[in-house]
């Protein structure tokens, strides 16, 4: 009887080891009130095909332990951060369960920037100036 017991138990080991994931979630970032003081994030990871119960989120590949603010809707699980500040950028994913533990591979990595503006420096006409160089045959050119 104890052999029976330790195949059985055996055979439970290797069947969880070997439980394919579900496929990866879907992760998006939302930015409310981008332009002011009081940005408003919200990192939303969901599925067309499964109802989430949880899920872990990750910035920049490191587990976001305090969760004040995480929620589910209808299977979709959200990280919201109500101020958020240059600190929380970086690249978010998340890991999701379902209500049977059944769980996902890391979604894509989805980005949270918060550079209000990107600025270019494009020259104007004052920084031309014109210069003669002359070959080495002699010729002129301007430049």
């Amino acid at each position: 009887m104890p052999l029976l017991t330790v195949f059985v138990i055996s055979f439970c080991l290797i069947n969880v080891s070997t439980q394919a994931k579900m496929e990866k979630p879907d992760i998006q970032v939302n930015i409310t009130n981008a332009g002011s003081i009081d940005r408003r994030v919200t990192i939303e990871c969901s599925s067309k095909h499964h109802r989430y119960s949880s899920c872990t989120f990750y910035r920049n590949e490191e587990e976001i332990t305090n969760k004040p603010h995480s929620q589910t809707l209808e299977g979709r699980v959200q990280y919201i951060i109500p101020h958020a500040t240059k600190e929380h950028e970086g690249f978010y994913t998340c890991e999701c369960y379902t209500n049977d533990a059944e769980y996902t591979e890391t979604s894509f990595r989805a980005p949270l920037i918060l550079e209000e503006y990107i600025t270019t420096n494009k020259p104007t006409r004052e920084h031309f100036t014109t210069e003669k160089l002359v070959t080495a045959k002699g010729s002129q050119i301007l430049k």
